[in-house]
């Protein structure tokens, strides 16, 4: 008889913990819809202003030479930093497609947001240069939170090899913008994004490639080789 009190006794326990949490579950679930809000509204903020950034007139005046190397504000410096409005452990998580004009003809960013069976998003994947640039802005910002890259690489939703293979692209966009903006621009029916890539390291000279191993020494760039 004492046996079966016990085992009920447990069972109570057991339920009791159950319950528990499923309510756990069930706030977490709230919370993450939440930020999932949150993160769309910061992905629409950095690609409005990547758009600006890389407007056909913007392009023109830097190339001109208006623009000093060092003298103006990079890119990166713009996205609001730790502790700021907006700022959240994630970006592009539910963010499905934003319309941008950074050159002459309308282009479009399209991320797929696949999910699994339990609701978790999958790869993120950028179709040109304005989202590959906001991909790595996004990374480098969680990486400067957590000091750990394959944690910044989840939270964003992109793996390392995707990263590597195109940051020289965003490197020289932050290095030497004058450069960056004085490259023909990437043509996405002739160029890979990958081919962009290559250029934009062709284009580095000894002392862009200074400046970059110094921008990760000092946790401005990702610490992160590009292929």
């Amino acid at each position: 008889m004492y046996e079966i009190e016990r085992l009920k006794a447990l069972l109570q326990a057991e339920r009791s913990k159950s319950e528990l949490m499923g309510e756990t579950i069930s706030s977490l679930k709230q919370d993450k819809e939440l930020l999932q809000q949150e993160l769309t509204k910061k992905a629409e903020l950095i690609c409005d202003f990547l758009q600006e950034q890389l407007r056909p007139d913007k392009r023109r005046t830097l190339s001109s030479g208006q623009m000093e190397a060092g003298s103006s504000h990079q890119i990166i410096t713009s996205i609001p930093e730790e502790g700021a409005p907006f700022d959240s452990p994630a970006l592009f998580d539910s963010f499905e497609e934003v319309e941008l004009h950074p050159l002459d003809r309308q282009r479009t960013i399209k991320i797929s947001s696949k999910r699994s069976r339990d609701g978790e998003n999958t790869r993120v994947r950028m179709k040109n240069v304005v989202g590959v640039i906001a991909r790595y802005m996004a990374a480098l910002q969680e990486f400067r939170r957590s000091v750990s890259m394959k944690v910044a690489f989840d939270r964003v939703g992109v793996d390392r090899n995707t990263i590597s293979r195109t940051a020289a692209i965003a490197e020289l966009s932050l290095a030497a913008p004058e450069v960056f903006h004085a490259l023909p621009p990437w043509d996405e029916k002739e160029e890979t994004l990958a081919h962009y890539a290559v250029r934009c390291r062709q284009a580095m000279d000894d002392s862009i490639k200074a400046k970059i191993k110094s921008m990760k020494a000092k946790g401005e760039l990702l610490p992160i080789v590009s292929k």
